[in-house]
């Protein structure tokens, strides 16, 4: 078996600034080496934002739509809930406990980005490509991961209920310790993805294959 490549850890300094989120502040292109805690976004709307070498936690965003980039991040119990992502990019970004439902983080590339904890549900990741990157007791039921590429991706101890997974490609993805009542698939994405017994006739039955016992 093929060992994947463990993520990266984002490469933040132990001491960082540690400004008041200000209108002015968040109006920046730029945000580097900024430790952000309890504080609510004030902007209704941010766009092509950069996150370097950032901390934020416990950090409150409205509904708003933002093609950032973010790059050695953490990201820790923060509320983006039904936030706008679509196109970002991810590199070397931790996600730990945070609220997520319905967040669009559709035709995103994702590299050595951990969710940790993570309330995915009701999520869109369609069209994304995750390179060297976890997914570890997460709730994504309800999300959708259609035409998505997983390539050194590992998810363990997570829900996907009711989630969709058209023509995305699971070769070598390990879905055993997960919940996958009720996905909705194809068929064809079913190559080469490794499922317990259980599962597997769970599987069947979606693709409508009747099993004689």
């Amino acid at each position: 078996m093929i060992r994947k490549k463990e993520p990266q850890a984002p490469r933040i300094r132990s001491e960082l600034n540690r400004p008041v989120l200000t209108r002015q502040l968040a109006l920046q292109s730029r945000l580097t080496e900024m430790e952000i805690s309890d504080e609510a976004w004030p902007l209704e709307k941010a766009e092509n934002t950069e996150f370097s070498e950032c901390r934020l936690t416990r950090v409150t965003m409205p509904p708003m739509g933002v093609k950032s980039y973010f790059i050695d991040v953490i990201i820790s119990r923060c509320d983006l809930s039904n936030c706008d992502f679509s196109e970002s990019t991810f590199r070397r970004v931790l996600f730990d406990h945070c609220r997520m439902t319905g967040t669009d983080l559709s035709r995103c590339s994702f590299q050595d980005t951990v969710f940790l904890n993570c309330a995915l549900s009701y999520g869109n990741f369609s069209f994304s490509h995750f390179k060297s990157c976890r997914f570890h007791e997460c709730d994504a039921s309800f999300s959708s991961f259609s035409e998505t590429r997983f390539q050194s991706f590992e998810i363990t101890d997570c829900r996907l209920e009711s989630a969709e997974l058209f023509h995305s490609r699971l070769e070598g993805v390990d879905l055993s310790t997960c919940s996958i009542e009720g996905v909705a698939l194809c068929g064809d994405e079913l190559k080469g993805v490794i499922v317990n017994p259980s599962q597997a006739v769970d599987l069947a039955r979606v693709l409508g294959i009747v099993i004689r016992e």
